[in-house]
Formats: structure tokens, C-alpha cells, sequence
């Protein structure tokens, strides 16, 4: 921000903060400059980084830093005075707050130099993120001192409730729900499933009490933890005085189903949960007093950018991305991060590619920053030396839990791959089956040689081909057709196998990593009412190859594990732990570099370059904006009409689809797409929109085969 000083200064916009940066060098720098200590030399970035970049963002290294600062001395020399008066001066009257972070020895008074520069890296993101959070909060109520501002007390308006009545509120809820329950009337297998959840409850809410630190709450799918881990993390956010309790979920779908489970279980105080991420809208223009201005809007807008909120609903990316940026706008939460309860869910999908530095972060927040941290999964990963390890990590379940029933019977096809036509001659044959592929291109292929079979286009089509709105809907049209019984074939890649609540007969899956297999197996008999193994999970090789990287090295380790017992004529139990851990540490042993050369980075506090390397979605994909519905075809116009605001390029997400650039050349060159924003220079645009709506069908979504034959985005999901 640019702020104007006229006072003095004959109407001189100063740069306050390269000017506020330059102040703090030299008030904190030059006394260590001379010091033999390389790690208290490195101690004034704590103040004049975050400073410097409290704008514009964190400078890569201390180089970077101290050029941004040569550059502009000789301004400062002329602003300094009023710089004393305006900024200074006034900020030494105010008394400090008691410290609430500090960093620690280790337990032997020892540490490795590197394990300091981690720190002071992650140290100086936290005080980052509480100067840019004040810096906006400040700015905000100067520019309209009508909105109130975003703290737990308003005088108008719902104020959020305490973690106390919160966690009330909730287990009030789940009981309610429970006690509306016939057990008397289940089949013994659906009974056995009743007694599963409730010991899962229950261990939850015994482990609540247990002190501060990391817990595995290890449960099989369909075992009731979206609501059980909420009740674990609010009693034990109100017992040892946390603030806020932060659920971080890897997909968008699993997202809102969950935040619509939380708001159930809240009833009136359901505007408590905020959720963060691409596919929801919480952007709204600050007229206050105007007809439509909406305060509750309003304050959940400014809790997505600040996560001052008591129930944070977030996905990976955001939350994990977001402790190693250099941005502003995403460092802008971290300090609410700290004396939080963080539930992990599906954490079998942390990025094996990248354990190390998000094992150190889950340990660090931990153990430096007051956070418990929960791992919910039904298949945990094995976080254990050799590989990343996840210290003092307890179990929330006891061993002496009851055994969830067998629901799904496991069936592997033959060797050698099955031919499409095949398979779906085996599909067509069931009234309600899901098939996951491992391509869109294969959902796809398949989807289609059902129609062949059938002679109709009944078979549902679902991957990510589709905007995120397209798909959600599906997803609900599916759900109610299995509950009403009516026919339900669905072809799908992935996105449908972790943590989104389906429940077919049967389900068929193509060859993956065990951890795929079993969430796999999750959608199939998830109530147990077709009684014990009434629900079946046939596996079968694919005619294509999985897509190369982790995808095709997950499916190897898996194949390794099937020959292995085949040899020894023996099955493989997918749903056995010692066949998990077996099959995570060898796939983590094909992995080979888990940090990417963030720690070297890191610990030379390279702001930028870490946030460049530390992405959980590795590609080079491009958006393309879809006009799916009329609010998209709006919205696109919106833009067009009043340019391209943060605010309206998040509403457009949900409705656009990811392309790699082979893929949108061939679009651009048969005039397909175009730059959303109107003057763009098109080989540097980084979003485009469709403006020939035929080559999106409500079939099959962006439909690119006619000028761009077998994209390379057809081997991701």
C-alpha cells in the first residue's frame, strides 16, 4: 500500500514499506553485522523481511533483501523523519503483548544449525503473516470504519459461538442422531457396523482429553470419523484452550460434503464452519447499509483470508502451500494456524514426493506452535525411519476395538489386461456398479462401449473433464438414484474414491497402489445392509498403462504384493495393516528424493524459490473457463465488463477445467479458446475461456478430441 504522508512531505506518496524495512536494518541489523554467530546475523530478517515484503511479499534470500533495500536509500533518507513521526513514535507508546512463540532448544541443549535456519524460516512466516494480517484488518476499518470489524464480539450481526458450545452442540447432535437408530432392527452385519462407529465415537471422545501433540485416528472407511474426529477435535480444542479447529481435506468434493455434515450437526450455529476453497464464494462488495449488504457474508469473506474463524474447512493445498509461501494473501493465516486442532484427513494422500519438509512442518506446528495434529485415514502411511516420521505420533483407537465387519469381498481378475468392450459387457450386466479408471481418456473409452452394449447413453460419465459445479451435481443425481433404487452405472476416475459417501453392490477398479484399492472398496456395501460380503470389489488390470509417476509406482508396489502371494498361493488381505505398511515402504523406497531441495533453501531463507518448488500439485496445467450455466456465462461477462478482480476470477474457478499446453495450442489454433481477460497476450495468459460451447457436452465435459487427439491431460484424473 502506497500511503500518503502529505503532512511535511508536499503530497509525497511514500513507500512505507521498504522505508519501515530500512528503519528496522538498521535499528536491529547493524548491531549483529559484525557478529561471528551466522545464525544471529540472519535474526534482523525476522523483522526487515517480513517489513520489506508485507506488501509485495517475502524477498528470495537475504541477496535479494538487502538490493531491495540499496535501491531505495536514498528515499528514505528524505522520508525518514516523517517516517519517526508518523510510524514510530506512536507505535512505541504501545505496551507489547506477552510473547506467545519462542523457539526452543532440544531436549539436550544441542541442535543442528540447520534445524535453526527451519525454524527461523518458518519463524519468519508466522511474524509475516500477523503484520499483513494487522496491516489489512488496519486498512480496512480506516477505508470504512462502518464494517465491523472481524473479531468473536460484534454488536450486530451472529457473533461466532466458544469451542465450548460448539463441542456441545455437536455431540448433542451425533447422539440424537445415534439414539433416532434401531439396532434392534439391523441385519447382524449392519448392527456390527452400528457397534464399530459407536466404539470409534467413543475412543475419540476419551482420547479428547489426552495432552497437546500428534495423533493417528486410524478407521475403516465407512467407520463414522468425519463427525467422530470433529467431536475428538472440539472437545479437545475446548479442554486445552485451543482456538480454532482446522480440517484439512486433499479434494474439493470431499470438501463440501463434509462442511455440509458439520453445518447439520450445528444447526442455528452452522455459520461457525468457513469453508476455503476454489469451489465456494464468499466474495461480496462492502456496501455497508445498502439493500443486500450482508454482515455474516461479509465476516465469513474475512475469515477465509485470515482464518479467524472457529472451524476452518481448507484443502491441503491451500493449508500446506500456505506454510512455505512467500505471498501475502496466502501467508496471511498462518498465525491462526498456531494453538489450533488440525484434522488431517485421507493423509494417506500427502505427496510422497515432498514428505520431507511437510513431515517437518506437521512436526514443527506440533511441537513449536501449540497445534494438534490428527491423521485420519483408513489406510495410514507409514511415517517411520527410514522415511519422514511423524514424532510421538499416539493412536486415538484402541487395539481392543471391535472389528468392523467384512462388507466387501476383494476379487482380482485374472492375469493380462481386460479389453474395454469386455469389461463393459461384464458392467452392463448389473444394475448399479461403479467402474474407476485410472485416465479420463479410459472413462471415456469405456463409458462409451457401454452405450454400444446397452444402446442408450444411461451410463453416467465422471472425471475431471468436468467443472467442479458439472461434477457435483452428478455426484447428487448418483446418490439419489442408489437411494431410490433405480438403475446406476457409473464410469468414473478416481476423483470418486476417497471420502465421497457412495454405496454400491459393486464396484470394479483398475489396478492401484493399495491405499486406492481399499478407498476403493469403501464405496461399495458402505452401510453394510447386503450383510457380510455383500458387497464386492473386483480389481482388474486396465488395457492402458497407469499414468507415469507416483500413479505407475503406486500400481507397481500393489503388483509386486499380488505375484508375491500368488506364488505363495495365498490372497492378499488389502484391508490387513501389515499389508499396508508392506506396500507404503516400498513405494516410498521408488520415490527417492522426498525434499526437492526445499531444506537447502530453507535453511538460506529463499523465500521465493521454496514457494516455487513446494507445490502439492506438480504440473504446468491451464484453466480453461467452461460456460456451463448461465451464472458462468455471467460471470465471464462480468469480467469482460469490469476487468479481472481477484474476487471475480475466485467465483469463476468452479466452472473451468485444466488442460495441459499441447492441449491448448491445438484449442487456440482452431479458435477454440481465447485469453479470459480481454487484451491478454495469449502465449503469457494464464486462464483462457471456451468460446465455442459445442466442445463441452454434458456427457463427457471438455471434449477435445476432435483437434487435439489424446491430450496428455487424459493420464491424470
Amino acid at each position: 500500500m502506497l500511503l500518503d504522508v502529505s503532512q511535511g512531505l508536499a503530497k509525497r506518496m511514500v513507500d512505507h514499506s521498504t522505508a519501515g524495512a530500512i528503519h528496522a536494518d538498521r535499528l536491529v541489523g547493524q548491531p549483529l553485522k559484525n557478529t561471528k554467530h551466522r545464525l544471529l546475523t540472519r535474526l534482523p530478517l525476522l523483522l526487515t523481511a517480513t517489513v520489506a515484503g508485507h506488501h509485495g511479499g517475502l524477498p528470495d534470500g537475504p541477496g535479494e533483501l538487502e538490493a531491495r533495500l540499496r535501491e531505495r536509500e536514498e528515499l528514505f533518507e528524505e522520508v525518514r523523519e516523517h517516517v519517526a513521526i508518523y510510524f514510530l513514535k506512536p507505535v512505541a507508546k504501545i505496551p507489547p503483548p506477552p510473547p506467545r512463540l519462542a523457539l526452543r532448544q532440544s531436549a539436550s541443549g544441542q541442535m543442528d544449525p540447520g534445524e535453526w535456519y527451519l525454524r527461523l524460516d518458518l519463524g519468519v512466516r508466522m511474524v509475516f503473516s500477523a503484520l499483513v494480517d494487522a496491516d489489512r484488518l488496519d486498512a480496512k476499518r480506516v477505508a470504512d470504519a462502518s464494517v465491523p470489524p472481524p473479531i468473536r464480539s460484534v454488536d450486530e450481526g451472529r457473533s461466532y459461538s466458544s469451542i465450548s458450545d460448539l463441542s456441545i452442540v455437536v455431540d448433542r447432535s451425533i447422539d440424537d442422531k445415534v439414539a433416532r437408530l434401531r439396532p434392534e432392527g439391523m441385519t447382524p452385519t449392519e448392527r456390527r457396523l452400528y457397534d464399530y462407529r459407536q466404539a470409534v465415537l467413543q475412543s475419540c471422545r476419551v482420547a479428547a482429553d489426552v495432552s497437546s501433540g500428534a495423533f493417528a485416528l486410524d478407521v475403516a472407511t465407512g467407520g463414522g470419523k468425519t463427525l467422530s474426529s470433529l467431536s475428538f477435535a472440539l472437545r479437545h480444542a475446548a479442554k486445552h484452550r485451543k482456538d480454532r479447529v482446522i480440517v484439512v481435506i486433499p479434494y474439493t468434493s470431499i470438501i463440501e460434503q463434509a462442511a455440509a455434515e458439520y453445518r447439520r450437526a450445528l444447526g442455528d450455529l452452522a455459520h461457525n464452519v468457513v469453508e476455503h476453497h476454489s469451489a465456494v464464494n464468499e466474495d461480496h462488495e462492502r456496501h455497508d447499509g445498502l439493500p443486500g449488504f450482508d454482515r455474516d457474508a461479509e465476516r465469513r469473506r474475512l475469515a477465509t483470508e485470515n482464518w479467524d474463524a472457529p472451524i476452518i474447512v481448507t484443502t491441503a493445498v491451500q493449508f500446506f502451500e500456505s506454510l512455505l509461501s512467500c505471498s501475502p494473501s496466502k501467508c496471511r493465516k498462518l498465525h491462526n494456524i498456531a494453538n489450533s486442532v488440525v484434522v488431517m484427513d485421507e493423509a494417506q494422500t500427502l505427496p510422497p514426493g515432498l514428505l520431507d519438509p511437510t513431515i517437518w512442518l506437521i512436526n514443527e506446528l506440533v511441537e513449536g506452535y501449540g497445534v494438534t495434529a490428527v491423521l485420519s485415514t483408513a489406510t495410514q502411511p507409514s511415517l517411520e525411519r527410514p522415511f519422514p516420521e511423524i514424532r510421538g505420533l499416539r493412536p486415538i483407537v484402541c487395539k481392543d476395538l471391535p472389528v468392523p465387519p467384512p462388507r466387501v469381498r476383494v476379487e482380482l481378475v485374472a492375469d493380462g489386461p481386460q479389453e474395454w468392450a469386455a469389461l463393459a459387457g461384464h458392467l452392463v450386466a448389473h444394475q448399479a456398479v461403479l467402474c474407476i479408471t485410472h485416465q479420463r481418456r479410459d472413462a471415456r473409452d469405456l463409458t462409451l462401449e457401454c452405450d454400444r452394449i446397452l444402446g442408450n447413453t444411461e451410463t453416467i460419465h465422471l472425471s475431471a473433464s468436468m467443472c467442479a459445479v458439472h461434477r457435483s451435481l452428478l455426484i447428487a443425481d448418483v446418490k439419489h438414484r442408489l437411494s431410490e433404487g433405480v438403475t446406476c452405472r457409473v464410469v468414473s476416475t478416481q476423483l470418486v474414491e476417497a471420502g465421497v459417501d457412495l454405496d454400491f453392490p459393486m464396484v470394479y477398479r483398475s489396478l492401484a497402489g493399495i491405499d486406492s484399492l481399499v478407498q476403493a472398496a469403501g464405496r461399495a456395501n458402505r452401510e453394510g445392509r447386503l450383510g457380510e460380503h455383500g458387497g464386492v470389489l473386483r480389481i482388474y488390470r486396465a488395457p492402458t498403462q497407469p499414468p507415469p509417476g507416483l500413479p505407475r509406482l503406486a500400481s507397481e508396489s500393489a503388483e509386486t504384493l499380488f505375484r508375491a502371494a500368488s506364488m505363495l498361493r495365498q490372497q492378499v488381505d488389502i484391508f490387513d495393516r501389515h499389508t499396508g505398511r508392506a506396500f507404503f515402504r516400498d513405494y516410498y523406497g521408488k520415490i527417492g528424493d522426498m525434499d526437492k531441495g526445499i531444506r537447502a533453501d530453507r535453511t538460506e531463507l529463499k523465500f521465493g524459490s521454496v514457494a516455487q518448488k513446494y507445490r502439492f500439485i506438480d504440473d504446468a496445467s491451464i484453466p480453461i473457463v467452461v460456460p456451463w450455466d448461465q451464472n458462468a456465462v455471467d460471470l465471464v461477462a462480468e469480467i469482460d465488463q469490469l476487468g479481472p478482480s481477484s474476487s471475480r476470477l475466485r467465483r469463476v474457478q468452479p466452472y473451468t477445467v485444466s488442460v495441459f499446453p499441447g492441449t491448448l495450442d491445438a484449442l487456440r489454433s482452431a479458435g477454440v479458446v481465447e485469453p479470459l481477460i480481454a487484451g491478454d497476450d495469449a502465449a503469457k495468459s494464464r486462464v483462457f475461456v471456451l468460446r465455442l460451447k459445442q466442445y463441452y457436452s454434458e456427457r463427457f465435459g471438455l471434449d477435445v478430441g476432435a483437434v487435439a487427439p489424446r491430450p496428455p491431460e487424459d493420464l491424470i484424473i
